[in-house]
């Protein structure tokens, strides 16, 4: 009897966080997709070395939009034409989008054309080292070994054969060859058993904004450069407030292990999705049986239903998991989906399984009166929002002045009004940049000074009507700066340390001390957030309103020692208080469900701050 091998690209997700999850391997990777949102000085690097010199006073395209268009329109020949300003976002995200909708050939010639760039620009180097690191023989996170395998996959699918593949997996001197076909390998890696570091709850994810039919403010980002049916299932909108403006999960994509998960679960999801969620709910059903016995399971951290297939295939398994004592709940704005599936099969009452709770997300492209529909329904608990910390001190300035009705009448007008009004002086001070000559240095300075008289108008005129509340967004927005640059200089002694120990245990166990911004900066925002709420409402620190109110002051006790420490020592200790304090002890103590997926708490809106 062969013992169980578990795949050593795909491999099963620990207790890390999303961003980070998945697996193992070597997922540094240089210039030109390091810097995920500020691609422009490895593309210049790039671009230096790579492409001929463009002739004096021309005037460059925007490759990242023209030049993919192009080579899309091409049958997807090479990415050479794109050169440094290929990011992962839009190429990671156009082949999951393909993936979604079943267009095999589309999604075979974008994975072979970014391994063609890959090798193109492995021949690069910066200092001494490759800009981008092949590692072609073994199974490991690269992005070059993902997209190999991906590729192995889709030509299989598109002989018509179950896709898989053999595998080695070596274990000091020996080595072990085991054939693994792609339901092995998702029900290796489909969970992430033991959460995030937000979170302990077993959670599933597919791909975002491709699997999300929902969401808003998709072509912000990504339009621009895939478009069509490289998007999935996402609708191109521009909603400055939609949630694809804002997807934390994108940044994840800056992980090949990451990417190597969300892209095999949305293929199993494509090829087979009854299939699929029953190897998710075969593995749920072991997890909870064995180790730590988690009960809860969050659906969708990533990803959302993508059609009502996918609705009517979860809930099935949400029914078959509450045999075995398992609660489920997510968050969801393919509200479109829900209801058809509520119009197919809502009228036998119990369609809907009673261990499932629904939050209706922000930021989702369809309206308030769909929302109202989908609140109806049996599984919806209330709302979870998204929400900008200074339009919401607006928002409450002048509720406080004029009442509730009339007071959120003139904050959208107002911030409407400045909204248009920064929009234009942002555009003149690009003209600016255009001038040179006599009196050119005078009209920058002018246009400059125009767009910060934007911004004071309106700080001015809410100090005026609302002293207290502009005094705490003045303190919060110090406080958010001074702990954004200590955490980066506390991550780069982290950094630093795990270069100087030896042996991989050691290095891991170092790389555990790293601070997450984002955690540390949720509860300062919570704290903003207590004076903003509104009858009804949670300010919700790290995805949860109901959490120990001890905790929660423990961890804002935390966040202002880090502010104040400044040795290395103390910011260890400080790390470890972090640690302790916030996600570990009270998540241990009680497994019950906290307000983000309590079904006996309804009708509350949660507010989580964007930062």
């Amino acid at each position: 009897m062969m013992h169980y091998v578990p795949d050593p690209l795909f491999l099963p997700v620990g207790n890390t966080d999303e961003a980070s999850a998945s697996g193992g391997g070597d997922s540094r990777l240089y210039s030109p997709f390091s810097a995920l949102y500020s691609p422009s000085q490895a593309a210049n690097e790039f671009v230096m070395q790579q492409s001929t010199a463009r002739p004096a006073g021309s005037v460059r395209s925007n490759p990242q939009s023209a030049a993919l268009k192009r080579v899309l329109r091409e049958g997807l020949r090479d990415l050479e034409d794109i050169k440094g300003s290929v990011t992962t976002v839009p190429l990671y995200l156009g082949l999951a989008g393909f993936i979604v909708r079943r267009e095999w050939a589309s999604a075979q010639s974008l994975c072979r054309a970014i391994i063609r760039y890959l090798e193109k620009a492995a021949e690069m180097t910066r200092k001494g080292k490759s800009l981008v690191k092949l590692k072609a023989k073994s199974e490991v996170g690269t992005y070059y070994t993902v997209l190999r395998i991906f590729d192995s996959y889709l030509t299989q699918i598109r002989k018509g054969q179950e896709p898989g593949r053999t595998v080695v997996v070596k274990k000091g001197k020996k080595s072990t060859t085991v054939y693994k076909s792609i339901w092995d390998s998702i029900y290796d890696c489909c969970l992430a058993v033991s959460g995030n570091t937000k979170l302990p709850f077993v959670a599933y994810s597919e791909f975002p904004i491709a699997t999300c039919p929902g969401a808003g403010g998709v072509s912000l980002k990504y339009g621009n450069a895939l478009s069509g049916a490289a998007l999935g299932n996402a609708v191109l909108n521009d909603d400055p407030g939609g949630c694809g403006s804002f997807c934390y999960s994108i940044k994840a994509l800056s992980y090949p292990a990451t990417v190597a998960r969300l892209l095999l679960l949305s293929l199993g999801a494509t090829l087979d999705p009854a299939r699929h969620v029953d190897t998710v709910m075969n593995r749920m059903v072991y997890e909870s049986q064995t180790g730590n016995r988690p009960r809860i399971m969050r659906l969708f951290v990533d990803g959302d239903f993508r059609d009502v297939t996918a609705v009517e295939e979860w809930m099935r398994a949400c029914k078959m998991l509450s045999k075995h004592g398992i609660t489920i709940y997510g968050y969801s704005k393919s509200w479109r989906e829900l209801l058809e599936t509520h119009k197919r099969n809502g009228s036998r009452k119990s369609y809907w399984p009673s261990n499932f709770v629904l939050n209706l997300s922000s930021g989702s492209v369809h309206s308030d009166q769909m929302k109202a529909k989908i609140a109806k329904l049996p599984i919806a608990r209330g709302g979870f929002s998204a929400i900008d910390p200074f339009v919401r001190v607006v928002e409450k300035t002048y509720e406080q002045k004029e009442g509730p009705v009339k007071g959120r009448r003139m904050a959208a007008a107002v911030l409407a009004a400045y909204e248009r009004a920064k929009k234009a002086a942002e555009n003149a001070v690009a003209q600016t940049k255009q001038l040179s000559g006599p009196g050119s240095g005078a009209a920058k300075r002018k246009a400059r000074q125009a767009l910060k008289n934007v911004d004071l108008s309106l700080h001015r005129r809410l100090k005026r009507y609302a002293p207290d509340l502009y005094a705490a967004w003045e303190q919060y927005e110090r406080e958010h700066k001074a702990l954004e640059k200590k955490i980066g200089a506390y991550n780069k002694v982290v950094k630093s340390r795990v270069e100087a120990v030896k042996g991989k245990a050691a290095k891991d166990a170092v790389k555990q001390t790293a601070l997450v911004p984002g955690t540390a900066l949720q509860a300062m925002t919570w704290r903003l957030l207590v004076p903003l709420v509104n009858k009804g409402e949670f300010a919700c620190p790290i995805d949860c309103g109901r959490c120990p109110m001890a905790a929660i002051k423990g961890h804002d006790a935390v966040i202002r020692n880090l502010l104040s420490v400044d040795n290395a020592e103390a910011l260890v200790a400080v790390q470890q208080a972090f640690q302790t304090s916030m996600a570990r002890p009270f998540f241990a103590r009680t497994q019950r469900m906290h307000a983000c997926g309590d079904s006996s708490k309804r009708g509350v809106n949660i507010l989580i701050g964007l930062h």
